[in-house]
């Protein structure tokens, strides 16, 4: 474009001396020039508009930007005073927890002493003054003692549940499961003969924890299978297979069994089946579940009435993560 203009000029600065020939030919590219400086001008108009219109698209994406950012910072600003709110009611739960669990120690351990003062002396009585008594009272102090006895294992129950993630995790070490039940099967040694139970167990895995804890929860299971035996002598199966990063136990025992209405509710504290005459607490099963939570496991039954029962631990194979 540039280099036809120059030519034009030049021409012009001649035209006086050209011919009508030439003159025309002269016209002709003048008249070239003047559309080509058209659509020039046509293609630069059309540019200027498509400029307007991306700086009216970058000047609305830029205020759409703003207004987010501002409703991203209030939305933040409201998540933070939610997440104050929630900090500060679990707080509040936990120490009301705490507070809960201290006091179920102190009403705990307050109470063993007036109850060993009442049990000891109904015995004093049975034994020195029962044959002054007639059968009515005798049955009385019987009455009295076993009560005695039961709420004590209630109170005992209580301070063990309460006494559950008092020390932590901490100071956890590598425990065979063998030798954890070899343990409870010594604890457990006159129940075991009395109901001439049976336990049986394949090769089982070291677990990472503190040893009274899974002693506790492997002595509370069997104790619960021999307790709700059936006709036949308790025999009580446990096996353990690997799961990716978590162990699978399960104890199956051939006792009375549980009816399924209840497996909802039979992990909560204080809930028990009606099994006739049968001491306990109600907390065997809850300090169970309590273990395995702490240790970030789980616990579930499977179990008809009559049946039998099988309880199924997950617990977390922290020996080969820490390899």
């Amino acid at each position: 474009m540039s280099k036809q203009i120059l030519n034009l000029k030049s021409q012009i600065e001649k035209a006086s001396g050209l011919s009508d020939s030439e003159k025309n030919e002269w016209f002709k590219s003048l008249k070239l020039v003047q559309e080509e400086l058209s659509t020039a001008q046509t293609n630069l108009n059309s540019l200027e508009e498509e400029r307007n219109l991306a700086t009216k698209y970058l000047n609305d994406t830029i205020l759409d930007l703003e207004q987010n950012h501002a409703q991203l910072t209030e939305a933040n600003k409201y998540l933070a005073h939610q997440n104050e709110i929630i900090d500060s009611n679990l707080q509040k739960l936990i120490s009301a927890y705490d507070e809960l669990e201290q006091f179920t120690y102190i009403a705990s351990h307050d109470l063993k002493s007036p109850l060993r003062t009442i049990s000891s002396y109904a015995q004093l009585l049975k034994s020195k003054y029962s044959d002054n008594l007639d059968a009515k009272a005798n049955e009385y102090i019987n009455i009295i003692i076993s009560s005695m006895q039961d709420m004590t294992e209630v109170i005992n129950e209580s301070l063990a549940y309460s006494r559950i993630g008092k020390e932590g995790i901490k100071r956890t070490q590598p425990i065979p499961l063998q030798q954890v039940i070899e343990i409870v099967k010594s604890n457990l040694d006159s129940e075991i003969k009395e109901s001439a139970t049976v336990i049986e167990y394949d090769e089982l895995p070291t677990i990472i924890g503190r040893k009274t804890n899974f002693v506790q929860l492997f002595q509370n299971l069997i104790s619960n299978s021999i307790k709700y035996k059936s006709e036949d002598p308790p025999l009580i199966n446990i096996t353990s297979k690997i799961f990716n990063d978590y162990w699978q136990l399960e104890l199956t025992d051939n006792g009375k069994g549980i009816d399924q209405k209840y497996h909802d509710t039979i992990f909560q504290p204080f809930k028990r089946i009606n099994h006739g005459s049968l001491s306990g607490a109600g907390l065997g099963l809850a300090i169970c579940k309590k273990i395995c939570t702490m240790y970030n496991g789980s616990i579930q039954i499977q179990s008809k009435e009559n049946k039998g029962t099988t309880f199924i631990l997950h617990l977390k194979d922290l020996v080969r993560q820490e390899i």
